[in-house]
């Protein structure tokens, strides 16, 4: 509002300019929604997932890479990831999701987690309107009850493959024993007649 004044200084009114921003509220609103609802697909799996950009600084995260590190999202943020792992596990982070950012080819590992966990892996390119890559995304799920039953598994197939080469070893020195035994008689039986 601007006041209109005469030239004796007297006021007269005021001049008011009024701009429709409905539109802008509108897309406002519907920005937030949409960023409300791509945060709510984001947490919904129980897979942990995390967006880095080209230093490795941690852009977003859900709440199970939240639940890993026992960290809430405002200390998580702006962290380099590989600043969170022990040396070894921060260099191969480091070097794999540099590789996905040079080349733009997503990459698969299986990974043992800041909590001991095993995950399954895997590192996305994000490129921007230009097309160059800008970050990376980072999906991991959790195998590690799958990979222990696949060990066991493994495990109890080979016991019973020595079970079974003992049991045909027993069974083929039992089928000799009984063939010697039966020669013997047989050789017994021909004297006789």
């Amino acid at each position: 509002a601007r006041a209109v004044i005469q030239e004796d200084g007297s006021l007269i009114g005021y001049h008011v300019h009024y701009a429709d921003i409905s539109a802008q509220k509108h897309a406002e609103l519907a920005l937030r929604r949409e960023r409300q609802g791509i945060q709510a697909l984001i947490n919904t799996p129980t897979d942990v997932f995390l967006l880095v950009d080209r230093q490795g600084r941690i852009l977003a995260a859900n709440e199970a890479m939240l639940q890993e590190f026992g960290l809430p999202l405002s200390e998580l943020q702006g962290r380099v990831l590989w600043s969170l792992f022990r040396k070894k596990q921060a260099e191969f982070r480091q070097t794999l999701i540099e590789r996905v950012l040079s080349s733009g080819i997503p990459e698969r590992v299986d990974d043992v987690g800041h909590s001991g966990r095993v995950f399954d892996s895997t590192v996305y390119p994000v490129k921007d309107e230009d097309g160059h890559v800008t970050q990376a995304a980072i999906l991991a799920r959790d195998v590690t009850e799958q990979r222990q039953m696949m060990q066991a598994l493994r495990q109890a197939h080979d016991e019973l493959e020595t079970r079974v080469a003992e049991r045909t070893a027993e069974l083929l020195d039992t089928n000799r024993s009984l063939s010697a035994e039966i020669e013997l008689r047989q050789q017994g039986i021909n004297r006789l007649l």
